[in-house]
């Protein structure tokens, strides 16, 4: 894994400051994708890319429902399409944790 982030992070040598986050995120993910999940190396990336973006997506949309007074309301939040997206974002996540 060191060696990985050292080899995505030589990119930015000598650049000057860059934010370390978003690599810290996906490789600390991969790592997990390999421990919890018992996904292979080869497929490790791809897994990992899929289910972050699918848990952004739904985080987003929590975000977005909480700020968003009108769509508090279960019946407006289903009428919007919103709900129904949310419950294939959830049941994609739930597919991919039980591989």
């Amino acid at each position: 894994m060191a060696k990985q982030l050292v080899g995505e992070l030589e990119v930015h040598a000598d650049r000057g400051p860059f934010e370390i986050s978003p690599y810290l995120r996906v490789i600390s993910f991969q790592t997990f994708s390999r421990t919890a999940f018992g996904i292979a190396d080869e497929s490790v990336k791809e897994f990992a890319k899929k289910y972050m973006e699918s848990s952004d997506q739904v985080m987003n949309l929590v975000v977005y429902r909480f700020q968003n007074f009108l769509l508090h309301s279960d019946l407006i939040f289903r009428l919007t399409g919103l709900k129904k997206k949310q419950d294939h974002l959830i049941k994609r996540l739930d597919d991919m944790a039980n591989q």
